[in-house]
């Protein structure tokens, strides 16, 4: 469709009128790179060009720029760019050349003057229209315009340079095409938008099969939205119209698209045109067409114009709050009763926020995905895979999603009907965000319909008011769980590495994390602030660069920033297997924190995962084109991470915390490469596919949760299983692992083929059917049954989990997790690639792209020591010394060790009884790495008040360093650095006060002691 405009009417478009001596007059897209571009004064002053740019269109927007700063133009004259290999001819009338990104254009790339980052004069447009390709374009029209008008600029040969670089005044060879005449009497209809609309999914007035009508129809209605220019492939130029007063029909649309011109609405009566307004009423003759499943209307034309005109009147349109009626069979059925009118979501709606502004590969652009009713939640989250609950939620969830869009492309870090979103509110985060589950209210928009769903042209502007949350908590400073005093969390650390800053190696040399050191700090800043709401006492860490344990390790690098803003006994060590260098051989692995002044570290595993070795004669060759593409390897499981703690009292519990990271739903196994058909060749082509709604590798990840659940048997104690399995939460791992209660009758659970611990193998040539299941209870899902952890794209459910051994349920307080990360926009994680100019914050929303997962217990018990009920609470006087407090002694291998606490040097003059202090016995380093510790929590009684100290017996450490420290609330009260000897023996002293030889403090010669003020 050719477009032809008025010169009036585009100096009247104009968005800043003192630029408009300034304008593009000469453009040459000729052989090679014979390409420039001319720019004309014709002012009566000299222009300097700061703040101007030249630039070229590429995917829709101008993103190609050259500056034109310090540039100055005379009145009457020009300045020419060419490109650096242009010919002879043209380099010597270019005052410049530039042969990067800009000036690579070709015969269907757009050419704008841009003012601040705005156009002000375009050649061309944004969306691939051919317009140039192979000639020389001079402006015979002195008139810049942001639309491109193609009888205002004169056609000359290819490579036609003979006026470059020379001003011209106006040209008057460009002529205007004549005047537009309407549709005679007897060649249309009046009809209203109502009765083209009806009330099903296509116009009544097409015949089956037909998609655009024979009959040209007259209709009028007020114009609601205007989209300028096309966005992509599915939002040609055109406007929204919607009739003034309606039929009062619920089941049918008030509203339509006309697609169509929008700068040179026709006057009723005048030769003359206008620019397109919201609130003009307008009268369009065109015809009926169904494009792609959404209904429009095509102007005809009359010498190059739409037959669009504008009748004088105005009026404004009140937006129509969505609502579903009991007719409606799905939610479609109410998306098509709006479509095309102006329609208002408020929180009767129900349109819930189901994946946050965010790039969108169909569309190719940034924009948000709601659905109706809640969540959209992953098929297998709560219906076994496979089963006709599952397939249902398939359904469902493509019924109910609403693309929530702008009719421009988004700018990266910008949602364009958000000004406010991701800006500091003044207290180092932003208070204007997008979360997953908020509920809209107060959008106003028009509906369309592209790429097989409905989409929500937002026409006004939102705030941090328009959100309500309902589905997903709003965002918490920390979990809101109900606390005990044991609480454990599991977190996923989003590919922490240090090894590119000065850190240690991995043993692949590969980075999966930061690529620059202030995307690192922030990336930091963020998981640190994350741990530091979740306060957990023993904390598993997945995605961690598996560098080792010491200095320049990613684990002591986090765990010391972390420290930094902890009180003393609140402070965490790192977890080391004793001699390991690594956990596993990949690049990023599981750890375990703790704090010791909570729980003691009995021991810690490393349990080997299995791996898949189907031999490689039985893998299938994957084809793509002629070539062999792909052949599996060998697939591995990352080793599991076991620490056993202790956590004292009167009965000394163990608790043993299995920190896992199955293999992910993106890699290839076997059993998905099963599928397929056989070519023209006779190949067989084999592709991934997925029936049973797990992604892929299912069978894999069934063999380990099959094998760890059978490992674990051997440790004593309660057990937790616990991180990022891969699973969702009725998917076969966690069927194994938990119980089979969603699963149907006769479910089967099968572990893939040839899966192998070291030379065992547990599986043979035909995989194995698994019958049984090791009782787990998946203890957040049961207290919170719609719970999230994870969202890929739209789609949400929990892949990190928290499994409790039963014999653990008496003791739960709580459960839940921490939507910081899956319910937030991925704009706000530390990458700044495609964020634009959106502020980086340290807090901790989208640290991750899992969330934190939280258990609070009720399970420690202070010592006993014959407290008096009736005087707990009552405050006594700590002596100025401790009164026969004993002296040290050695503490030899295979003897057991009384550590002393002297209670003078918590700072404080009295103590209550009933209060707790902390002893704590470890082989920590000085980089907080601990192989092994014991903790004592003792509840003060009146006579050790009265005496000043207390004293508890521990087992001897392993022989070599040691160090002993005592908390008294919050607080370090001492230090102490001492060494295990190989033999001999020491007496003993109870916490009563009886005499004997007392181990103080003995490093052979080196003694620390600090004393910390409460």
């Amino acid at each position: 469709m050719k477009k032809f405009y008025y010169s009036a009417i585009m100096a009247a478009l104009l968005p800043v009128v003192s630029h408009a001596d300034i304008y593009i007059s000469e453009v040459v897209e000729g052989s090679s790179n014979n390409k420039a571009i001319e720019i004309a004064n014709n002012g009566s002053s000299a222009v300097t060009l700061d703040g101007y740019k030249l630039a070229s269109e590429y995917r829709n927007s101008w993103y190609n720029t050259y500056s034109l700063d310090g540039i100055t133009i005379q009145p009457n004259d020009v300045w020419v760019i060419a490109h650096g290999s242009a010919s002879n001819e043209v380099l010597a009338v270019a005052d410049a050349t530039y042969s990067s990104y800009m000036m690579q254009f070709n015969g269907d790339d757009g050419l704008a003057l841009l003012y601040n980052d705005e156009a002000i004069d375009v050649v061309g447009d944004l969306f691939d229209m051919s317009y140039n390709k192979d000639v020389t374009l001079r402006r015979c029209e002195q008139t810049l315009s942001t639309v491109y008008t193609e009888w205002q600029w004169e056609v000359l040969a290819k490579d036609t340079f003979d006026n470059l670089g020379q001003y011209s005044e106006a040209d008057a060879s460009c002529v205007a095409p004549p005047a537009p005449t309407a549709p005679a009497e007897g060649e249309f209809t009046v009809a209203s938008i109502m009765e083209l609309q009806g009330t099903g999914s296509r116009s009544p007035v097409l015949e089956d099969g037909s998609y655009t009508s024979d009959q040209v129809y007259l209709v009028t209605g007020i114009v609601t939205a205007i989209q300028a220019g096309r966005l992509g492939n599915d939002l040609p130029t055109g406007y929204f119209i919607q009739d003034a007063d309606g039929d009062g029909n619920p089941l049918s649309s008030d509203g339509i698209f006309v697609r169509g011109e929008v700068s040179a609405l026709l006057n009723s009566g005048s030769d003359a045109t206008q620019a397109l307004a919201v609130g003009d009423e307008v009268q369009v003759y065109a015809k009926v067409t169904e494009s792609y499943g959404w209904t429009q209307l095509i102007p005809e034309q009359s010498e190059g114009f739409d037959l669009t005109f504008a009748t004088g009147n105005t009026g404004q349109i009140t937006a129509t709050p969505l609502r579903v009626l009991a007719s409606d069979e799905t939610i479609q059925d109410t998306y098509e009763r709006y479509e095309g009118m102006l329609t208002r979501i408020d929180q009767e709606s129900d349109i819930v926020i189901a994946r946050t502004f965010g790039f969108d590969y169909g569309s190719f652009r940034n924009n948000m995905i709601a659905a109706h009713g809640g969540l959209l939640f992953q098929p297998t989250q709560k219906n076994a895979p496979g089963s006709e609950g599952a397939q249902a939620v398939v359904e469902s969830n493509a019924q109910r999603q609403l693309y929530i869009e702008s009719f421009a492309k988004a700018p990266n870090g910008v949602v364009p009907w958000y000004p406010e979103f991701g800006r500091d509110s003044g207290t180092g985060t932003s208070d204007s965000y997008l979360r997953i589950g908020a509920t809209l209210d107060g959008f106003e928009g028009v509906l369309s319909y592209s790429y097989d769903a409905f989409r929500f042209f937002v026409t006004n502007e939102v705030d941090n008011s328009n959100f309500i949350y309902t589905h997903v908590p709003d965002r918490s400073a920390s979990p809101e769980v109900d606390r005990g005093d044991l609480t454990i969390a599991t977190m996923n650390v989003l590919n922490y590495f240090n090894s590119p800053f000065g850190g240690d190696d991995n043993p692949l040399n590969d980075n999966r994390g930061a690529e620059a050191f202030d995307e690192f700090q922030v990336q930091r800043s963020k998981i640190v602030a994350a741990i530091l709401g979740l306060d957990a006492d023993i904390v598993g860490l997945m995605e961690i660069e598996n560098n080792g344990f010491d200095t320049d390790s990613a684990v002591v690098d986090l765990v010391s920033a972390l420290n930094e803003q902890l009180p003393a006994a609140k402070q965490y060590a790192i977890a080391k297997p004793k001699d390991a260098k690594f956990v596993g051989s990949d690049a990023i692995t599981s750890m375990v924190i703790y704090r010791k002044a909570k729980v003691g570290l009995e021991k810690i595993d490393i349990l080997a995962m299995p791996r898949q070795a189907v031999p490689e004669e039985d893998y299938p060759v994957y084809f793509d084109g002629d070539y062999e593409d792909f052949r599996p390897t060998t697939k591995y499981m990352r080793d599991t991470l076991i620490p056993t703690f202790q956590i004292n009292g009167p009965r000394e519990k163990t608790l043993s915390v299995a920190v896992n990271h199955f293999k992910s739903k993106g890699s290839t196994c076997w059993e998905d490469l099963q599928g397929g058909y056989t070519d023209d060749n006779g190949r067989r082509i084999y592709k991934v596919e997925d029936a049973d709604l797990q992604g892929n590798c299912e069978a894999f990840r069934t063999a380990a949760a099959d094998y760890l659940g059978e490992q674990l048997k051997e440790y004593h104690g309660y057990r937790i299983i616990m991180g990022d399995l891969n699973a969702y939460a009725t998917e076969d791992p966690l069927l194994v692992l938990t119980n089979r209660d969603n699963a149907p009758a006769g479910y089967s659970v099968k572990a893939g083929r040839n899966v192998k611990v070291g030379r065992e193998e547990l599986t043979g040539n035909g995989g194995e059917v698994i019958g049984h299941s090791y009782g787990y209870i998946n203890i957040v899902p049961e207290l919170h049954p719609d719970t999230i952890s994870y969202s890929y794209n739209e789609i949400v459910g929990t892949l990190d989990h928290i499994l409790i051994s039963p014999d653990l349920h008496s003791y739960v307080k709580d459960a839940a997790d921490w939507n910081i990360n899956s319910a937030e926009s991925t704009l706000f994680q530390y990458e700044g690639q495609y964020t634009g100019d959106l502020p980086k914050y340290a807090d901790p929303f989208r640290s991750s792209d899992h969330d934190p997962a939280v258990l609070s217990l009720d399970i420690i018990d202070a010592i006993d020591s014959n407290v008096n009920a009736a005087v707990v609470g009552d405050l006594i006087s700590l002596p100025a010394t401790p009164v026969g407090m004993p002296s040290a002694s050695t503490p030899q291998d295979g003897e057991s060790y009384r550590a002393v606490m002297d209670l003078t040097q918590t700072g404080v003059n009295s103590l209550a009884v009933g209060d707790i202090v902390t002893l704590v016995v470890s082989d920590m380093n000085r980089n907080g790495v601990v192989t092994q510790s014991q903790v004592a929590h003792v509840q003060l009684t009146e006579q050790q008040i009265a005496q000043g100290w207390v004293a508890h017996s521990f087992k001897a450490p392993v022989v070599g360093d040691f160090v002993t420290e005592t908390y008294y609330k919050d607080t370090q009260v001492s230090e102490q650095r001492s060494t295990v000897a190989e033999a001999g023996s020491y007496g003993e002293t109870n916490g009563a006060g009886s005499s004997g030889p007392w181990l103080l403090l003995s490093l052979f010669g080196l003694l620390l002691f600090r004393r910390r003020n409460a």
